[in-house]
């Protein structure tokens, strides 16, 4: 909100209430806003002051007044409906709908005190980047439309919605600003006390009077002219242009958003901007909940395309990524191969033993068959000669196989220590492995324990605050039951008060209606009376009327220099004025005659009707001399030429005055005033006479 000046402002200083006002913000037709000081709570709030500058102006004591009298009712009706709709306003809990803070009366006017918002509005916004893209606008219409939902479930409607009275926060949420123009609608009849339009953004149906064809489809055109104005960058056609066009048959004159934005906007958004913007009321969207549907604020489909595309740059066609579990799938496939080298190692060691004890075996017993064969042979030769060498071929033969014995005892020794060896090494590492997977599970185990011990504390304290929040829930419960309790008594006795005072006033109200009755009775009485009393001098008049009245009309012109006025709202009832013998024409008196009064009529003075004729006063009497004589075509008759004469009137006939004449008048007209001299001989009279009409009652 931005600070102005305004020549008929509360000066900076000046105290309403406990508010201190600092500076002007902005001024309209009805009011002007305040920027103020909270001195009790210390903070910046924004004043608006009901001053309708049409037909009312501020005093040098500060209060408001109506320019006349013609406008206190407006001044009042405006005033009465300020304070009363500010108090409803100050109902709505949104958000993005100004808040009210308080209302109350001062200075003669009506005061509604707000939050003062730091930030800027939409129109600046639009000022410096022309247009702004869908989505920032989506962001600002869908809080607008909540809000502006619950004002019109209210049955009120906003009426002059336009980017300058929405209000974008520092922290980028907007707010609908100036209820002003805002006007209940109940049963579809409106009063306004102006009519106040911005062109562009207000339809069709704001610029008469018939407000029962204004409803939501009137605000939301004014919604559906802002969002254009921020994709096209210029307002829509004003309404009344686009009717002339259309009273003249042809087509509409304004370019549709879906051309303007195409390509920049979505089908659907672009679509929902022409919708709400439509001439015709009945084929604009008719409540916030239809024309919502025709937006789309889900973004989550704009999100996965971007997340698409960045996954697609990532990745190329042909890498996989290396996971985990093929990293996983190695080691094991190593862990077993592992497993079956060592498991063949054992068996080939095994199986070589074997083979080396199967071979030392077969060779023993080849040679000891050798042996014997050779001794078959040789004994019956040799015989005895022989007998040493077959012993000691014995005894080497035995020599040799206990050498090979021994040695294959000493391989099968050190084969079954390799075994051992081998079956100690295995069984030390299952034991060690055994014992790994003994410690893993005791750490799972305690994690799981502890895992368990933390879900039963989150269990107990979940349940702990969940009985705190049960507890604090019923105590607010029962608090509300009694303070609704409370309220519902206190209704009650307001109730029971305001029937007390309304039988009261009904009451008073039949009283005052027969005191009135009373009155209009004996003011009938009295005015009949009257009427009677004025009729009856009108008669009696009438007689001396008779005696003075020309017997037909004159063709006289009139003179009608002076405005006639009413004796009777005169302070002195009477006016003096100058008849002049030379005017041939009937001068008036600047006096209106009024049927039922009485006046006196006296004249003063001489005048002359020509050189031969004696100079006279307003009877005329003495006129005649021997060379000036009658000859008639008097405009009174058997009056003389010099008399006084007058008429009430331009269409009635001429009457005699002379003197004096005391008359009560039977009609309402101009009195004008001549001389009673024939018509075509006024050129040579000269003179006037001084003439007072007074009013006697």
């Amino acid at each position: 909100m931005t600070e102005r000046t305004h020549r008929n402002a509360l000066t900076a200083g000046y105290k309403l209430h406990w508010y201190e006002i600092k500076s002007v913000l902005g001024q309209g037709g009805f009011g002007i806003t305040y920027l103020a000081h909270d001195l009790n709570l210390d903070r910046a709030v924004a004043i608006k002051e009901y001053l309708p500058s049409d037909f009312a102006v501020r005093e040098g004591d500060h209060s408001v007044h109506p320019h006349s009298d013609q406008t206190q009712p407006q001044f009042e009706w405006g005033l009465e409906r300020f304070i009363s709709e500010a108090r409803t306003l100050s109902k709505f809990e949104h958000p993005n709908i100004v808040r009210i803070f308080a209302v109350f009366e001062e200075n003669n006017t009506g005061y509604l005190v707000m939050p003062y918002e730091e930030g800027t509005s939409l129109q600046n916004e639009l000022k410096g980047k022309k247009t702004l893209d869908e989505s920032t606008l989506l962001k600002i219409i869908e809080p607008i439309l909540d809000g502006l939902e619950l004002v019109h479930q209210h049955e009120f409607i906003h009426r002059d919605i336009k980017p300058d009275n929405i209000f974008i926060r520092k922290d980028g949420s907007p707010v609908l600003l100036d209820f002003g123009s805002a006007r209940q609608s109940v049963t579809g009849q409106v009063k306004t006390l102006t009519t106040l339009v911005s062109p562009g953004y207000a339809p069709f149906e704001q610029y008469y009077s018939k407000s029962d064809e204004q409803g939501p489809w009137t605000d939301i055109y004014g919604l559906g002219a802002t969002l254009y104005r921020a994709v096209a960058g210029r307002a829509p056609l004003d309404a009344v242009d686009r009717s002339k066009s259309l009273l003249d048959g042809s087509q509409d004159t304004f370019i549709p958003a879906i051309e303007i934005g195409a390509g920049h906007y979505s089908e659907s958004f672009l679509k929902a901007v022409d919708h709400a913007i439509c001439f015709k009321p009945l084929d604009r969207p008719q409540t916030i909940a239809d024309w919502r549907r025709e937006f789309d604020f889900n973004q989550e489909n704009i999100a996965t395309q971007i997340s698409g595309r960045r996954e697609h740059a990532t990745t190329q066609p042909g890498q996989r990524p290396v996971s985990r579990k093929s990293n996983t799938l190695k080691i094991l496939t190593l862990i077993f191969l592992l497993i079956t080298m060592i498991a063949a190692g054992t068996l080939y060691v095994k199986s070589l033993s074997r083979q080396l004890l199967t071979q030392d075996t077969e060779v023993t017993t080849t040679k000891t068959d050798t042996s014997i064969q050779e001794t078959n042979v040789i004994k019956p030769v040799l015989e005895e000669t022989q007998q040493l060498e077959i012993e000691r071929d014995n005894k080497l033969a035995q020599e040799k196989l206990l050498a090979a014995q021994q040695e294959l005892e000493q391989e099968r020794k050190r084969l079954e220590e390799e075994r051992k060896q081998i079956e100690t090494e295995r069984l030390r590492q299952k034991e060690k492995e055994k014992q790994a997977e003994i410690e893993k599970q005791k750490q799972l185990e305690e994690e799981r324990r502890l895992a368990e011990q933390r879900r039963i504390e989150e269990e107990v304290i979940k349940k702990q605050a969940e009985e705190k929040r049960l507890a604090e829930e019923k105590k607010r419960e029962e608090e509300k039951r009694l303070a609704e309790e409370k309220r519902i008594a206190q209704e009650k006795e307001e109730l029971a008060e305001l029937e007390r005072q309304k039988q009261l006033e009904e009451q008073k109200k039949r009283e005052e209606e027969k005191r009135l009755a009373e009155e209009k009775l004996e003011q009938e009485a009295a005015a009949r009376q009257k009427e009677i009393e004025t009729q009856n001098k009108i008669v009696a008049s009438q007689t001396e009327f008779n005696k003075r009245y020309a017997v037909s009309k004159d063709a006289l012109g009139f003179v009608d220099d002076v405005t006639a006025q009413d004796l009777t709202q005169t302070s002195t009832k009477k006016i003096s004025t100058r008849v002049n013998a030379l005017v041939d024409k009937w001068q008036n008196s600047g006096v209106a005659i009024k049927r039922g009064h009485t006046y006196t009529i006296s004249a003063t003075g001489q005048w002359s009707l020509g050189p031969l004729c004696a100079p006279t006063g307003p009877t005329g009497e003495g006129l005649y001399t021997i060379a000036c004589w009658d000859l008639g075509f008097q405009i009174v008759a058997k009056r003389s030429h010099a008399a006084l004469i007058g008429k009430i009137g331009k269409d009635n006939l001429a009457f005699y005055i002379g003197t004096d004449f005391t008359f009560t008048a039977d009609k309402n007209g101009i009195l004008y005033f001549c001389s009673n001299d024939a018509p075509g001989f006024f050129f040579d009279n000269e003179g006037s006479l001084d003439v007072v009409i007074s009013l006697q009652n």
